[in-house]
């Protein structure tokens, strides 16, 4: 995880995010070119970065035939980050992998 962490870290100090107020979502073309690229090699398409109460980022990877799968963390460590820890409400189900980390599965196709 020490390379997400190191990653959120870059992407939290983009002029992209600090000219923003509250929430900022971008797809990956939109960052720097070196940012783009470590994101690609990841299988990233977009980002959502929110920081009201507490800093929160989500990483997307490509839409899938059952759904969206995506990687987040939150400053705050949330209950549904705690490693062990898996929750399903309706379509959306989350695991928690430890450190404010978590991943999130959608399979609303809508």
């Amino acid at each position: 995880m020490e390379e997400w962490n190191e990653l959120t870290e870059k992407r939290l100090k983009t002029d992209f995010v600090k000219n923003k107020r509250g929430y900022a979502s971008s797809y990956i073309e939109q960052l720097d070119l070196a940012l783009q690229e470590e994101l690609e090699s990841k299988g990233i398409i977009s980002i959502d970065v929110r920081w009201e109460n507490c800093t929160y980022v989500q990483y997307y990877y490509e839409r899938y035939s059952f759904g969206m799968v995506s990687i987040s963390w939150e400053a705050c460590d949330a209950e549904h980050s705690k490693k062990g820890v898996n929750k399903q409400r309706m379509l959306i189900e989350t695991w928690g992998i430890g450190n404010g980390w978590s991943i999130l599965v959608d399979s609303d196709w809508i």
